[in-house]
């Protein structure tokens, strides 16, 4: 079965922590990388351009636009894994200059 585009998902989801899962929860790994939660809503509502994330990887799509405050993302999604219509942030960080120009 096609995975659906991420432009037809619902929001985004954020996983909890997952201690024996050796899992450290989404928001923990996007504080990580200077990325608040609310950054990645403003991201997937403004709305963003979609693109294939490299093959073979945990995330199929990137989603990359700017915050209301005009800070340009580059955040890697899946769709949840619990198969609702929903998209999981896998990891983001400031957007490359040359996304930003050519995409943005």
């Amino acid at each position: 079965m096609m995975e659906p585009h991420p432009s037809t998902a619902e929001g985004i989801k954020f996983l909890p922590p997952d201690e024996a899962a050796g899992f450290e929860g989404t928001i923990e790994h996007l504080a990580r990388k200077n990325i608040q939660p609310s950054e990645v809503d403003e991201v997937f509502w403004e709305p963003p351009v979609w693109l294939r994330n490299k093959k073979n990887r945990r995330a199929s799509w990137r989603m990359l636009g700017r915050t209301v405050a005009g800070r340009a993302l580059d955040i890697k999604i899946m769709w949840d894994p619990e198969g609702e219509p929903l998209l999981v942030p896998v990891t983001g960080w400031r957007a490359a200059d040359a996304d930003v120009n050519k995409y943005l």
